[in-house]
């Protein structure tokens, strides 16, 4: 979204500056910066003096109101744009992992996929617990993955798993490129509600996002390679009850997760075939 509204901003004869809070500043510009963007990059808090020189300001930082609209349409009616006016490739995400950790990592998964075959991320944990899958339904699921796919598990969070298909990558994905790249690399996902579809998103690799106090199409509505599960009702964080939240997972059915998971994976394969593309 930012990319888009620099943009036109750019487009319109701006000199467009982007500016971060502290607590994000590192991590985000690295991140920025890297994907080639040739704007100037800011820490907060700044001078008076800095931001009189600009004409105007677009404050990204506010909670933005809410509706059954997608999240990003939000955000972008939010900096004065017209979502439809915006075409959905744009309102997905793009990603470039630095060859560093490319060429660091890519000989271990080559060994990995000569061994493994094809590679499924199960990711179980969220920033906060309300998203996050207790550890009975995450081992029910493993168990119907196991079962009826042929895909060797992989995990990017520390999480307990036995037999000769399931590898926990944890120590290596702790890094945001790290952890980007292992991503890029698999062939599918099934993730909690957290940043691993996004980043998934960047890369055309299908899967499967299990939602709780969040609903499917204000997430995932322009990621043509994600299907959502809802587990729980979406009726906000503040809304949510623990209990229910429990009881809801324990009635998922992983079956119907295996089901979708296959689904989107199909789906996915011929839209790569048709279109001649490898991911």
């Amino acid at each position: 979204m930012i990319r888009e509204v620099l943009r036109r901003f750019e487009e319109a004869g701006f000199k467009a500056e982007l500016t971060l809070f502290q607590v994000e500043y590192s991590a985000t510009a690295t991140l920025y910066r890297h994907q080639g963007r040739k704007y100037a990059i800011r820490q907060l808090p700044t001078t008076i003096a800095h931001l009189r020189a600009f004409d105007c300001y677009v404050d990204l930082s506010e909670q933005y109101p809410s509706s059954d609209a997608p999240q990003i349409d939000e955000m972008l009616r939010w900096a004065g744009l017209i979502p439809d006016d915006v075409p959905a490739t744009m309102k997905r995400n793009c990603l470039s992992i630095p060859d560093a950790t490319k060429d660091t990592y890519a000989p271990m998964f080559d060994i990995l996929r000569k061994h493994a075959g094809k590679i499924l991320i199960v990711h179980s944990m969220a920033s906060i617990p309300e998203r996050s899958m207790p550890s009975e339904a995450l081992a029910r699921l493993v168990q119907d993955l196991l079962e009826h796919t042929d895909y060797t598990i992989v995990t990017l969070c520390p999480m307990r798993l036995c037999g000769d298909r399931a590898l926990d990558l944890s120590l290596i994905a702790n890094t945001f490129w790290t952890y980007s790249y292992c991503i890029s690399q698999a062939d599918a996902f099934v993730t909690v509600d957290t940043s691993l579809f996004h980043v998934a998103d960047a890369f055309n690799i299908p899967g499967v996002v299990l939602f709780t106090v969040e609903p499917i199409a204000r997430w995932a509505s322009y990621y043509p390679f994600v299907t959502g599960v809802q587990v729980s009702a979406p009726v906000g964080l503040e809304m949510v009850c623990r209990d229910t939240l429990s009881r809801d997972w324990d009635a998922l059915s992983t079956r119907d997760v295996v089901t979708n998971l296959n689904n989107i994976v199909k789906y996915h394969d011929t839209v790569r075939s048709s279109s001649g593309t490898t991911h």
